[in-house]
């Protein structure tokens, strides 16, 4: 079982409300951190499965938040999916957090802007809650 315990360290990037250090999931978070940062060049997705209450989130979260990301990745961001998800909304977050705005983007125009966004870059996007 996980453990949470509150600190005053906050992350240096945008992450749903985390104002608490992770305890716990060291060896699962290592071994996620070196197939995310291993020397491939294709695109690879890691997914982490179970029953709810596991703590995949506080899994993903650990790993998100890892000093080596920010290292690895040009780029990074964190989407939670509702179950009325709207895929325009997943994109504008998505984007938003890549560019920092989406101000003067049309709608229809914001998955091509985030693909051209991410091309030549290494990215880290995380889908919670799908």
């Amino acid at each position: 079982m996980e453990n949470v315990r509150t600190s005053e360290r906050t992350p240096s990037r945008s992450f749903p409300s985390i104002d608490e250090e992770i305890v716990g999931f060291e060896e699962d978070a290592e071994n996620i951190i070196q197939k995310l940062t291993g020397r491939t060049e294709e695109l690879d997705v890691v997914s982490i499965v179970g029953m709810p209450g596991l703590g995949k989130t506080t899994l993903a979260k650990k790993v998100f938040t890892h000093p080596s990301m920010d290292k690895h990745f040009d780029v990074q961001a964190w989407c939670s999916i509702s179950k009325e998800h709207n895929l325009r909304k997943v994109c504008s977050e998505i984007l938003k957090q890549v560019l920092g705005s989406v101000d003067g983007i049309r709608n229809e125009d914001m998955p091509n802007e985030l693909r051209k966004s991410l091309m030549h870059k290494r990215y880290l996007i995380i889908l919670d809650d799908i």
